[in-house]
């Protein structure tokens, strides 16, 4: 398909022109070497490629309180279902808003999870770039972390896996910032394997920490590659992407799927085997056409099980059989694999476990009609309690996406009582450390500030109401007289001390913070959230409601 190139895009190309496929891991070489082998096996009848799959773990090393995931139990389910025409891949977001136990040495840990458990290829994720261009080349590449160093008594060699990231640039450089594809020899058949972050990365983490990278279109860019991998001898196309779609069904069927993952099926019908999504934490597994479409959900709590019958003369998918087995603590676990968590449980312990606090009730994450969480109420309460009396704050502003998890009031190990909070479960909350500030805002670039995150995720507040439109244009969602604060609506004019999280006050993020002056730093979302608990123990739930919706 001939297709004019055109900015960031351009460069994704150049890059691809430039590197080419990159044999990794099980490969046979050189791609001739690879073809060369395929062709000996073509009198051998149909090929057998068979792909273990996960997605969205979010460092998640340890099982749920119901027995489900754990690293070291989705490491025995992949050893167990592995054969000699196995591949391992993941489709975005290994880590980032990981817990305590990853977290706390930099997801360390769960590199090193996945380099025992032998995971081949990843796909890069959103939350892969949480903390910025360098330290996930870090993950990949291994070194001590620039400021807190290495864990005492060790070394961290990075990942032993490719990470690959077709559609992502340096555009100070022009290059990709991980190679673009992957070749792999499987039962004599070569397999291309594209990975690919979500066009909107910037939209969805802290955009400020990767200005200089460019994210394509990712059809587009699948497009793109698709010549150089057939040249470069593959027969096979499996596509990893962090994107994907919602369905009403079960694991194992598509019923009603609807997303990016089907607007790119679609497309590449007929040019890629399979699609491998990520990012809703939605599991399914079918067929859209000749495209074989799956997810496992998240959190390591599902393996995608796919076994392609490959026509070795066309490459083209004769049979498929999908599953998503459930991972669970009833199954063996992989000793190895377990023998890390199990350090990195020790080592994060002490730490974990302190209890900080007290709740009177559990303070949930669901949310109502408008949009508003219980325990997005209690973090914009604790950013605005902390910043009052410093910076003048009269309001602060929490996004609905950085909350996390609830506060339950039923204990669980090792609280002796109810109602205790440890620090890792405020942790849990409140995961990626964004900074706070107060910053001074009109009136209207409030309202916009509101306005753009109202249609997907509205803003938890304290210190204000409002309301917002839904059925109106985007900037007539919130106005100045939609908001009050102080028992008065704002003026459009005036000005506001506002506490925001570095991902709300970021130009990138919310565009009217752009308008934004005065800024003072309050240090870090969740020493704040830990303090206002420590403080007003034992909390119970907030008062409300603050936000209201009309049509």
């Amino acid at each position: 398909m001939a297709m004019k190139l055109t900015g960031a895009w351009s460069r994704v190309a150049g890059v691809v022109a430039l590197l080419g496929p990159v044999a990794c891991g099980g490969s046979s070489g050189s791609p001739d070497a690879q073809l060369e082998d395929a062709q000996l096996d073509a009198a051998d009848g149909p090929a057998t490629v068979h792909v273990l799959a996960f997605n969205d773990l979010g460092g998640a090393l340890t099982p749920s309180a119901d027995g489900r995931g754990g690293v070291a139990y989705l490491a025995g389910e992949v050893a167990r279902r592995r054969t000699d025409h196995t591949v391992v891949v993941s489709a975005g977001d290994l880590i980032g808003a990981s817990p305590l136990i990853s977290a706390l040495f930099h997801d360390e840990p769960t590199i090193e999870a996945m380099n025992v458990m032998g995971l081949d290829l990843a796909a890069v994720g959103s939350h892969e770039f949480d903390e910025g261009t360098a330290e996930l080349q870090r993950m990949q590449h291994g070194g001590c972390h620039p400021v807190d160093g290495c864990t005492p008594g060790q070394t961290f060699d990075g990942a032993s896996f490719q990470y690959l990231a077709a559609n992502v640039v340096d555009t100070t450089t022009g290059e990709g910032i991980f190679p673009a594809t992957a070749l792999r020899t499987i039962d004599g058949v070569v397999v291309g394997f594209v990975g690919l972050a979500s066009e909107d990365t910037p939209a969805t983490t802290l955009a400020s920490g990767i200005p200089e990278l460019a994210f394509a279109d990712e059809l587009e860019t699948v497009q793109a590659v698709l010549p150089g991998l057939r040249d470069a001898g593959a027969q096979v196309i499996v596509v990893l992407v962090h994107a994907g779609g919602v369905h009403a069904g079960g694991p194992d069927d598509c019923d009603g799927l609807a997303g990016p993952i089907v607007t790119l099926a679609t497309a590449l019908d007929g040019e890629v085997a399979m699609i491998v999504g990520g990012r809703t934490n939605d599991a399914y597994a079918c067929r859209l056409g000749n495209v074989v479409v799956t997810s496992a959900g998240s959190a390591g709590q599902l393996l995608t099980d796919a076994t392609l019958t490959i026509d070795r003369a066309t490459g083209v998918v004769l049979a498929a059989s999908l599953h998503n087995a459930t991972v669970t603590t009833a199954k063996a676990p992989d000793a190895a694999v377990a023998a890390v968590v199990d350090h990195y449980d020790a080592l994060v312990a002490p730490r974990r476990d302190q209890v900080v606090a007290t709740i009177t009730t559990t303070i949930g994450t669901g949310q109502t009609l408008a949009g508003e969480l219980p325990m997005g109420d209690v973090i914009a309460d604790a950013m605005l309690e902390a910043t009052a009396t410093s910076t003048g704050a009269q309001a602060a502003l929490m996004n609905r996406g950085g909350v996390r998890a609830a506060l339950t009031y039923a204990a669980s190990p090792p609280e002796a009582v109810d109602g205790q909070v440890t620090y890792g479960e405020a942790f849990a909350v409140q995961p990626f450390s964004n900074l706070v500030s107060t910053v001074t805002l009109s009136g209207a670039d409030l309202a916009l500030a509101l306005d753009h995150w109202s249609a997907t995720a509205p803003l938890q507040v304290a210190g204000l109401t409002y309301t917002w439109h839904a059925s109106a244009a985007p900037g007539a969602r919130v106005t100045p007289a939609d908001i009050v604060l102080g028992g008065a609506a704002v003026e459009a004019t005036q000005s506001y001390r506002v506490t925001v999280n570095s991902i709300v006050g970021d130009p990138g993020t919310t565009p009217s913070m752009a308008g934004a002056t005065d800024t003072v730093g309050a240090g870090i979302d969740l020493d704040l959230l830990v303090s206002y608990l420590a403080a007003h123990s034992p909390v119970g739930l907030p008062d409300g409601p603050r936000i209201f919706q009309e049509p």
